[in-house]
């Protein structure tokens, strides 16, 4: 027909559920090979995951929850409304030429969110679309867009969902000022599964009109009160992590519903790790917070976060107007303590040299207080990966500072940081080798159980491993700088009653370097954590606390060396 009719001015074409409207020299320049059904059947596709999400469909018996006849219109324009790549309106989007949209619209190797994003407008509810999040939950409708036709790639990235979970690691927050409100709405569609939304677009059809909400305030109640219902529990801390809080007439509302309260820090959730209501703060992991004493926010691609999402394209900066302001830091939070040993600092790929890190100091902290410097030196000024290696520390802050003058032209700038944990260490268990010497009080130095040969056992619990001695006792190990560290339990055996008294040392390299005081049976158990680290003997000594040896039963439970 493109052959057969080239005076003609404009092209129509319709599938199921689209209609199409563009200019003949469009049509001929951008659909491939000339092939329109892969285009219909794609438009056909992601529209259908989009009325799936809305929960629309062709059978269902309730006509408020039915597909009507309506086709979405994608019309092309030869010129945008100022700073519109396209717009959409009720009958569906016009796509400008001028913007390359009408392009995108047909050529199936450039379309893409724009095209999912102005035909999710049609399916948004006015009821929980409140001032400012008109180009927000239409969104949810580009993701199953998304999904459907890219089911390899995750909805929201990598350096999003980072950007999401400093957001609400603040101790304080509102959620108007956050960049990362789809990320909330997304986060309840893993925690509680693909039905989520689909029956949330229906509970509002069911609502009659006289009661939905109208204002901004009374939207943003509903649906803390309505997600609540879909999830079948109280999201209120939910949407506090999210600045979004409920009003005490709100509250009431939940309460009366008897939900459970959701405790599952799903707002720690992402696609590459999702967490659903009955998960644990174990289930998350990775980095949750990133935060800087300096930071570009006025371009897109400079803010903090950047120097973690995986993408060497984007970078952080320090503020492009504070220059020399040193020194410049950034900061990764974990959310669980885990030991670390290594971090790898990637320089911005393009754009000159501007921050480029030349001198460096690596801090880790516990509790995001108190910092402890555990590297310093210096990188080349250029472009290529730095890594620096340290003592295995364990951290639930990991920090980069650039020193006075250690950032290219008075700045500092990062492409990518990445911090590795340390090798898992590899635990032997004293039982389970031969020691180099050893001497006893009384008795035999037992394996595994007491010294009489029965099972361990402290403070009236049991262990499976372990040494059983008694006093005055002496048990040596040969090291040979293998080893990082030393680990046990101490204490006077349950099998003896109420009687025995025994002090333990753990003597390295001739040096004591732990003494457990004198212990009786009533006395707690104590830890026993020592560094070996380059060591070459290790002597566990059981004295009999200076009242002789009579019923000193001592055991080393879960005696181990690490390394």
């Amino acid at each position: 027909m493109l052959n057969a009719y080239p005076t003609s001015p404009s092209v129509v074409l319709q599938s199921e559920k689209a209609l199409f409207v563009f200019y003949y020299a469009t049509a001929k320049a951008h659909i491939l090979n000339q092939d329109p059904v892969p285009v219909l059947q794609t438009y056909d596709t992601f529209i259908a995951a989009q009325d799936k999400i809305s929960g629309l469909s062709n059978s269902d018996p309730d006509p408020r929850h039915r597909l009507d006849k309506h086709l979405i219109g994608f019309v092309e324009s030869q010129t945008t409304i100022p700073g519109a790549y396209a717009y959409a309106n009720w009958d569906g989007a016009i796509m400008p030429k001028d913007t390359g949209a009408s392009a995108d619209t047909l050529d199936l190797t450039r379309m893409g969110w724009g095209q999912y994003h102005e035909a999710g407008h049609l399916r948004q509810q006015a009821p929980w679309n409140w001032d400012g999040m008109t180009e927000v939950n239409v969104n949810l409708y580009s993701i199953a867009a998304k999904k459907v036709l890219k089911p390899t790639e995750p909805g929201r990235s990598q350096g999003e969902y980072l950007a999401a979970f400093t957001f609400v690691d603040q101790p304080t927050k509102n959620f108007s000022n956050s960049h990362s409100k789809l990320e909330m709405l997304w986060q309840l569609n893993l925690a509680f599964g693909d039905n989520f939304y689909p029956e949330l677009h229906r509970l509002y059809r069911e609502i009659a009109k006289a009661d939905l909400p109208t204002t901004d305030d009374q939207k943003k109640q509903a649906f803390i009160l309505n997600t609540s219902k879909v999830a079948r529990y109280d999201l209120t801390a939910f949407f506090d992590k999210w600045g979004l809080p409920a009003t005490n007439e709100t509250q009431t509302k939940i309460n009366s519903l008897n939900l459970p309260l959701l405790t599952a820090p799903i707002w720690f959730g992402s696609e590459s790790n999702i967490i659903k209501p009955t998960d644990g703060m174990d289930k998350v992991k990775g980095i949750i917070g990133v935060t800087t004493n300096s930071q570009e926010t006025s371009s897109a691609y400079d803010a903090a976060v950047h120097a973690f999402d995986g993408n060497t394209n984007s970078i952080w900066h320090s503020e492009w107007n504070k220059q020399n302001q040193f020194p410049f830091h950034i900061t990764a939070k974990f959310a669980n303590p885990s030991t670390f040993s290594k971090l790898t600092y990637l320089p911005r790929q393009t754009g000159g040299q501007n921050g480029i890190i030349t001198n460096y100091k690596i801090l880790t902290s516990l509790d995001g207080v108190t910092f402890n410097q555990i590297a310093t030196g210096t990188w080349a000024n250029d472009s290529t990966e730095k890594t620096v290696t340290f003592t295995p520390t364990l951290a639930k802050y990991v920090r980069l500072e650039v020193p006075q003058g250690g950032g290219t032209n008075g700045f500092a700038s990062a492409s990518e940081i990445k911090i590795f944990e340390a090798p898992q260490a590899v635990t032997t268990y004293l039982s389970d080798i031969n020691w180099f010497s050893a001497t006893i009080g009384w008795g035999t130095i037992q394996k595994d159980r007491s010294v009489e040969g029965n099972t361990l056992k402290l403070n009236n619990k049991t262990y499976t491993k372990g040494l059983g001695t008694h006093a005055n006792s002496e048990i040596v190990y040969k090291l040979n700088g293998q080893y990082t560290s030393f680990a046990a339990l101490v204490r006077v055996d349950n099998e003896v009653g109420t009687v025995g008294s025994v002090e333990f040392q753990v003597v390295v390299d001739n040096q004591v370097v732990f003494s457990s005081g004198k212990m009786h049976n009533t006395t707690e158990a104590k830890e026993v954590n020592v560094n070996l680290t380059g060591k070459n003997e290790l002597k566990l000594i059981v004295t009999d606390g200076g009242d002789g040896i009579n019923s000193d039963h001592a055991d080393w439970v879960n005696a181990r060396l690490i390394k």
